[in-house]
């Protein structure tokens, strides 16, 4: 198996050569490097090869896919993050899939491994401590915390509101006990964060009336919380509440949240298990396209289950 850095033209000839020197060969087009190294796991490494682009590169994946299936049909299989694009009936090429849940990350954390990665790196009487202050497992006050965010989130993407959201320090505005955020203060902040707006934007208490109506409707939440975010609190909570020694000293060595949220996230990715990539419909999708293209491999040989 090759793992391929998309950069240019130049790269397109070093896939051409691959697909027409093993033909029953498959090329996996992913966002970012990340993304490489979660299905790289899964892959059949005799016959399939991944090629990733810079990180949040879904354009380049959609474009590339669709491109490089007329010349290799039934060779070329994309992958990107479901985003925001679900809010609005967001059509694929047939040879794209997204992930079931908004993101990579959160599709991590709403499976089974996120229980073994938990074993890792919580200390699990400080964990049933606070899951039993604030009302709840884990998982489900995460989404419950972050999910207004989620929602602001997905409104700029469908409003195209031009909010940034980059560089966005949730500590600041986090109360680490519960894990509530000051959404008001919060708003403020992405607000000056980002380019002035020339028409009349809504207020706070309409914006935030308006996401907690939307929270009311019975969305899957999973769809709406970034896992980058819902990773971020989680790194909060492991550094200072119910983390282990072992994280605790590990985070400690690391300066930004940012950079304490990625090891994180490293060790969630080496936690994800292909069992549970297998109980995804993500992963059924790409069985089933691998069935009507001549059984060409991009996961191990194996019966679905029906």
């Amino acid at each position: 198996m090759a793992i391929i850095q998309y950069e240019g033209p130049e790269k397109f000839v070093e896939t051409k050569m691959l697909l027409h020197r093993y033909p029953d060969h498959t090329i996996l087009l992913v966002e970012g490097s990340t993304d490489s190294q979660v299905y790289g796991k899964f892959v059949d490494k005799k016959t399939c090869d991944i090629v990733f682009f810079d990180d949040s590169a879904v354009n380049e994946v959609l474009q590339k896919a669709t491109r490089w299936n007329q010349e290799f049909k039934g060779q070329v299989l994309g992958i990107i993050d479901a985003d925001c694009k679900h809010l609005e009936n967001f059509e694929t090429p047939n040879n794209v899939f997204k992930t079931d849940t908004r993101d990579l990350e959160s599709l991590i954390m709403c499976s089974d491994s996120f229980d073994t990665f938990l074993e890792k790196v919580v200390d699990s009487k400080e964990l049933e401590k606070f899951e039993n202050s604030n009302g709840n497992k884990l998982k489900l006050i995460l989404l419950d915390r972050i999910k207004q965010v989620g929602y602001l989130q997905c409104y700029n993407f469908t409003e195209q509101w031009g909010l940034k959201f980059k560089g966005i320090d949730f500590e600041e505005f986090i109360d680490k006990k519960t894990f509530k955020i000051q959404f008001q203060a919060l708003f403020k902040r992405i607000k000056e964060n980002s380019p002035p707006h020339f028409f009349k934007f809504p207020t706070v208490d309409e914006i935030e009336q308006e996401i907690n109506n939307k929270c009311k409707s019975g969305i899957d939440l999973w769809l709406v919380c970034r896992g980058h975010d819902l990773t971020e609190i989680l790194t909060i909570g492991l550094r200072d509440i119910f983390g282990n020694d072992l994280i605790k000293q590990k985070l400690d060595e690391r300066e930004s949240i940012d950079e304490k949220r990625k090891y994180s996230e490293k060790i969630m990715r080496k936690t994800y298990s292909f069992n549970s990539f297998q109980k995804t419909k993500l992963f059924y999708l790409i069985k089933n396209w691998e069935k009507n293209n001549n059984s060409r491999g991009i996961l191990p040989p194996m019966e679905l289950k029906t």
